[in-house]
């Protein structure tokens, strides 16, 4: 925003010098006497040079812009140049070219300096009309209006941009703390999954194979290599889908004392939605070796170039989603995760065809 404002004050002082520059000429063609010429002339050249100084100090220094040294300058050139339109011998012979100064202090220091300045143009002004005998009430009055407006409208503008800035930055202050709200409870949602997938499904089991002790013990041992997996990452972790799907499917089978067969067609090197897709087909596959009260559960994924597909079936006692809470499980570690990824999830089941559960995930989904 700052630039902005810069921008504006030092294009204003460009486009007020060319204007400078065209009242000059037109001056020096239609005057005859010397002696107005030279100060139009000596005005006109001081002008140029400022101008060309404030633009090389905004190109490599643009800090100094705001100092009180180039503003006292600026203000004493433009009051200065105002002021030579007296001897000068016309009115209108410094053009816009003063305001400038107004622009530059509401921008580099405060209203209360850009009001000041104001003042001492709008002296300038009536001392102008009196020095001509041109003074009356409705050209001071004019006078008056005409820099007083500059000064108002400068300075609302500058708050206008301001406000705006500050806006704009609260806004995306807040933009940004709800995404890290966003990204925090994707995190917890995913944690809970790899919980529910993983140590409450073990606990479970020890719970039910409580009286076998060598059964308790290779479980856990098992479930603490799966959590330092998921928490830390393995070396020795397969990087193709195809084999990741084989060694989960072997991974349920020795947990829940389940044929898993699997087809697999296509592979490609695991990244994110992948592993999403594989979390979810082994809850899928996990639930059917709990809950399908059959020995065999069937596995066929498919991945192609812009898409890939995992089919988890068996032919059980299936269920009715709004009749039990066999569903409930799934809905999180399934659904809601292949929806966080960019994939969806399809659970058909009855009580007499068993389950389906039919997990999609584009490849490179967002």
């Amino acid at each position: 925003m700052e630039r902005s404002l810069r921008r504006v004050a030092v294009g204003y002082r460009v486009l007020a010098t060319v204007w400078l520059v065209t009242l000059a000429v037109t001056r020096l063609i239609t005057s005859t006497e010397d002696q107005r010429l030279s100060i139009v002339v000596l005005t006109t050249t001081v002008a140029i040079a400022w101008t060309v100084f404030t633009v090389s100090v905004n190109a490599t220094r643009p800090h100094l812009l705001r100092s009180w040294g180039f503003l006292a300058a600026d203000a004493v050139i433009s009051v200065g140049t105002y002021f030579s339109a007296i001897p000068a011998g016309t009115a209108d012979f410094a053009g816009g070219y003063p305001i400038g100064a107004v622009v530059f202090m509401v921008y580099g220091s405060s209203t209360i300096a850009a009001l000041v300045v104001t003042a001492a143009l709008i002296g300038v002004a009536v001392v102008g009309l009196f020095a001509r005998s041109a003074a009356s009430a409705a050209t001071v009055v004019t006078q008056v209006f005409f820099f007083g407006f500059v000064w108002v409208a400068a300075a609302w503008i500058v708050r206008v941009m301001r406000t705006s800035e500050e806006l704009r930055k609260r806004i995306g202050s807040e933009l940004a703390t709800a995404r890290a709200e966003q990204v925090r409870a994707e995190e917890r949602s995913e944690i809970a999954a790899v919980l529910h997938d993983s140590v409450l499904q073990t606990l479970s089991l020890v719970q039910r194979r409580a009286d076998d002790p060598s059964e308790v013990r290779a479980l856990a041992r098992a479930q603490e290599r799966d959590l330092r997996s998921q928490l830390f990452g393995s070396q020795s972790r397969a990087v193709g889908f195809a084999d990741t799907i084989k060694a989960m499917a072997a991974e349920v089978e020795d947990r829940h004392r389940v044929t898993v067969d699997v087809v697999t067609v296509g592979d490609a090197d695991m990244d994110e939605h992948l592993e999403a897709l594989v979390g979810a087909s082994r809850e899928a596959v996990v639930n059917a070796a709990k809950h399908s009260g059959v020995g065999v559960v069937s596995v066929y994924a498919e991945i192609g170039d812009r898409e890939a597909a995992v089919f988890v079936r068996d032919r059980g006692v299936g269920f009715v989603a709004s009749e039990t809470h066999e569903g409930a499980g799934i809905r999180e570690s399934v659904i809601g995760r292949m929806n966080r990824h960019g994939g969806e999830a399809v659970i058909n089941s009855s009580p007499e065809h068993g389950t389906e559960v039919e997990i999609r995930m584009p490849r490179g989904a967002a």
